[in-house]
């Protein structure tokens, strides 16, 4: 799951969750680069839900990539949406 599906306004967020408070820091979170100022607002999001716990998580999805040492520019997958993310990059070395 993403952060993001929490956000009120996201068609991904199936539970129908709307909460103004995490709205804010879900939007703070989409534009802060510093590790200080996003450690800070995820601080700040935890108690909030984890007392209104809108989703359940029962389990995580296991990502494995597998690549040949021939293979570079091949990289994990930030999201969650799979290994080809950046299959545009990749090169064979001859």
């Amino acid at each position: 799951m993403d952060a993001y599906d929490l956000h009120s306004g996201n068609g991904n967020n199936l539970s129908g969750y709307a909460n103004a408070q995490i709205d804010g820091i879900i939007s703070a979170l989409a534009v802060s680069a510093d590790p200080a100022e996003r450690a800070r607002l995820l601080a700040e999001a935890a108690p909030v839900l984890w007392d209104e716990m809108p989703t359940l998580p029962l389990y995580r999805q296991q990502r494995t990539l597998l690549m040949s040492t021939k293979m570079y520019a091949v990289s994990r997958n930030p999201t969650r949406w799979g290994a080809g993310w950046n299959m545009d990059r990749w090169a064979l070395a001859r």
